[in-house]
């Protein structure tokens, strides 16, 4: 009898971390696909190039030496650290999510990055990122004797509240991803450039786990921020049917399900549709902004999405949970590791680009080329000022829609 329960436990454990396995796979394709539809590429194969390597890196990497550093023996609160000969006193429920989480979050990061940087720049990136810096940020968030756990603050016992991986997926991908994009600047493409294969397409993958409660809760958050968008662009915003409008829309839904992923399995229904919706709506504002503003080149709004969503939900979590002053003290504490982890992450990449520009394998040619383009255009443009960057928006400006580079704008306007 007993043999036969623990047979039965063993096999529903493997078949939640092949289907965890596959969730996560799944949604690295669907990242494949937005990056194909969003980024203007040259060359797609080498968008899914870099994509295969990550995906491989990011498996034999962290198989075998970022886990140890997430989920081993405590170190200080800092890192983690196990001989090999007891890996298997780990939790396989811990090692499934740090493979999925791992993968997600570089594909986010990659999002940004694919097609811009040197071979071997990106190469060695990952490998520090799947080694390093994320099983780093697991050990903090996600190890009972991480520094973010069970801590004495304002003589309250506290702890960092983050159930499905908003600061380590989110945060942390939207991090670097806003650092990358800082620090390699902006680039012009010539449009006869632009591969024509770059055609726009959407694939949306499921959340990778699912007890009932979180499932109801997605679905909620998923409806809410695509509504949410939709009403801002074409009712309030009077914007044209375009390509990228319809994306926001999608992204919208994404944002929606970032922001209550904190507490996903935790919050009412109706609550999910409050903070979707405030969510989804931060995003829309959040990408406006950062496209008006800055030379980032986001095409996929991968840092509102991620870090301004991860952020806002991340730090409503205690204030919906506890609703007194215990849950203003696990506030403030969020605020403290959130901030924390961003400034490690923010300095650490820094550093890693300078060394690779050192080097000279941060960019690739194109980039290069298509880098010092932009810079020379800029120096014989008229800046604007910030406030007419923000005050002054033409939200209908043309743009150039994915797989047509003679028909510079196709849009139908719809008559709210």
């Amino acid at each position: 009898m007993n043999i036969t329960n623990v047979a039965l436990e063993c096999q529903e454990i493997i078949s939640i971390a092949y289907t965890q396995i596959c969730l996560a796979l799944l949604l690295r394709a669907g990242l494949v696909a937005v990056q194909l539809g969003t980024i203007p590429s040259q060359n797609i194969y080498k968008i899914i190039l870099y994509n295969i390597l990550d995906i491989a890196i990011s498996v034999a990497f962290f198989g075998t030496v970022g886990v140890v550093f997430a989920f081993g023996d405590d170190k200080l609160g800092v890192i983690g650290f196990k001989p090999w000969f007891s890996l298997d006193s780990i939790n396989i429920y811990s090692i499934v999510t740090g493979f999925s989480s791992c993968l997600i979050a570089n594909g986010i990061i990659t999002t940004c990055l694919a097609g811009r940087m040197h071979f071997f720049g990106f190469v060695l990136l990952n490998v520090l990122l799947s080694t390093i810096l994320q099983p780093m940020v697991m050990h903090w968030v996600w190890h009972n004797s991480g520094w973010m756990q069970a801590k004495e603050f304002l003589g309250i016992k506290v702890s960092f509240m983050d159930y499905f991986g908003c600061l380590v997926i989110h945060i942390y991908a939207g991090t670097i991803a806003l650092v990358g994009g800082i620090y390699l600047g902006g680039r012009l493409i010539l449009l006869e450039e632009i591969s024509e294969m770059s055609i726009g397409f959407i694939v949306f993958a499921p959340p990778l786990l699912s007890p009932k409660a979180t499932v109801v809760n997605n679905l909620v958050a998923f409806g809410c921020g695509m509504l949410s968008v939709s009403g801002l662009q074409f009712l309030v915003c009077k914007q044209d049917v375009t390509y990228w409008n319809v994306l926001k829309c999608i992204q919208g839904a994404v944002a929606a399900i970032t922001t209550v992923a904190g507490g996903v399995h935790l919050y009412s229904p109706l609550t999910t549709v409050l903070l979707a919706s405030c969510g989804s709506t931060a995003f829309y504002f959040a990408q406006i902004v950062l496209e008006s503003k800055s030379s980032i080149e986001d095409y996929s709004n991968v840092v509102a999405i991620h870090l301004v969503c991860g952020f806002l939900g991340l730090v409503m979590v205690p204030l919906i949970i506890m609703q007194n002053v215990t849950g203003m003290v696990f506030f403030l504490w969020h605020i403290i590791c959130i901030f924390v982890t961003i400034a490690v992450l923010a300095v650490v990449i820094v550093l890693f680009l300078f060394l690779l520009h050192t080097a000279g394998i941060l960019r690739s040619t194109t980039d290069e080329k298509n880098h010092q383009r932009s810079l020379v255009v800029a120096n014989k443009t008229t800046h604007k000022k910030c406030s007419q960057r923000l005050f002054h928006l033409n939200l209908n400006a043309p743009q150039i829609e994915p797989g047509s580079r003679k028909n510079f704008k196709q849009s139908i306007t719809i008559d709210a």
